[in-house]
């Protein structure tokens, strides 16, 4: 059965001639240690590239009008490129560079076990799936990706927490640090502050994880239905299109899966975002911007429709999928090439 999802990223970017080298190297199996070392540094190091611009979507989520945006400059930037750049501006000024990385850590803990889990469950599952041969490659990545998500949420869904809460911090801070943040929800919310708005993120992540990898085995699939067709076409610019961009093959196909996915479930973002931000700490997060919500998923959108409108729901649409792009292409791009290494290491170790 043809490959799918993220482990055809561990051959796409092969040379098509050498079919001998080529075999070898796919015959050879990652253990699942592998996959999931593979996973967590493919998210750390996306996370660490795009956290600047992850700050300042989450900045814009918890906004209910742009009023209440401090880095807003008089008179008012137009268009969200300025207004990214007048709140990293903003950002340095009042708390210098480390500001634009504002929950770095707890994020790099999330994304470090987020990754691990997802490729090294998502590895697991297809094995499960394909051994059956029942479902279709596309039906496979998309129920893989779909139990991968949820799997993956619910175990780092604490680091998420402090992620969002520590990004969403302004100049009075709430926690000190990630020690003295878990201590002081556990001991001001108990175990159940850790999981406010866990049941948007788990309804949020099964439509997006299936988006996620069942367009990227899409897009994947489509080019190298594009890169066979050049070996038989007498046109040089299609060649030399497919020959210059198969190095960054998982880098597109997973730009844009990101893209596509992340668009898809936007608003469900924007929900789990303002309920991680509930508690008796949220006047202090998002410069006292953000309503109190009910803990149900349709009262709150009902809410904040009512309050904002539609278009209320996808706050902060724009730098969300300028971050979402990289960081999926790096997420991707990552794991392939961690993934020749460790099938170079069990070939010739």
């Amino acid at each position: 059965m043809a490959e799918s999802g993220p482990d055809r990223a561990s051959s796409s970017n092969s040379t098509p001639p050498s079919a001998n080298n080529r075999g070898l190297v796919q015959d050879v199996q990652l253990s699942p240690a592998q996959h999931a070392l593979c996973g967590g540094v493919a998210g750390v190091v996306s996370r660490f590239v795009i956290a600047p611009l992850d700050v300042f979507k989450i900045h814009l989520q918890l906004q209910t009008i742009p009023q209440q945006r401090p880095w807003k400059r008089q008179p008012p930037s137009h268009g969200v490129p300025s207004e990214m750049w007048a709140f990293m501006a903003h950002t340095l000024r009042h708390e210098g560079v480390k500001g634009l990385w504002k929950g770095n850590l707890s994020a790099e803990y999330l994304y470090l076990t987020y990754g691990a889990i997802q490729f090294l469950s998502y590895s697991e599952l297809e094995k499960s799936l394909q051994s059956t041969h029942v479902a279709s490659p596309s039906a496979t990545s998309f129920t893989c990706g779909m139990l991968t998500g949820m799997i993956a949420t619910w175990i780092s869904y604490p680091f998420d927490l402090m992620r969002t809460r520590f990004a969403a911090q302004s100049s009075v801070k709430v926690y000190n640090g990630l020690m003295h943040g878990m201590t002081t929800i556990y001991r001001t919310e108990g175990i159940r502050g850790f999981y406010q708005g866990i049941w948007p993120s788990l309804v949020q992540v099964m439509p997006y994880f299936s988006l996620m990898f069942g367009t990227y085995d899409f897009f994947t699939r489509s080019f190298n239905s594009l890169k066979a067709a050049s070996a038989f076409t007498p046109e040089p610019l299609h060649r030399r299109f497919v020959r210059r961009a198969e190095p960054f093959q998982d880098a597109i196909c997973g730009g844009l899966a990101g893209v596509v996915s992340k668009t898809g479930v936007f608003p469900l973002d924007l929900v789990r975002k303002r309920m991680q931000v509930q508690g008796p700490s949220r006047k202090y997060f998002g410069h006292d911007a953000v309503p109190q919500y009910q803990t149900s998923i349709t009262q709150t959108i009902r809410q904040i429709v009512k309050h904002e409108g539609v278009l209320g729901l996808y706050r902060g649409i724009v730098p969300g999928l300028i971050k979402s792009a990289p960081a999926s292409a790096a997420t991707f791009f990552i794991y392939g090439q961690m993934k020749r290494l460790c099938h170079d290491y069990n070939t010739y170790a």
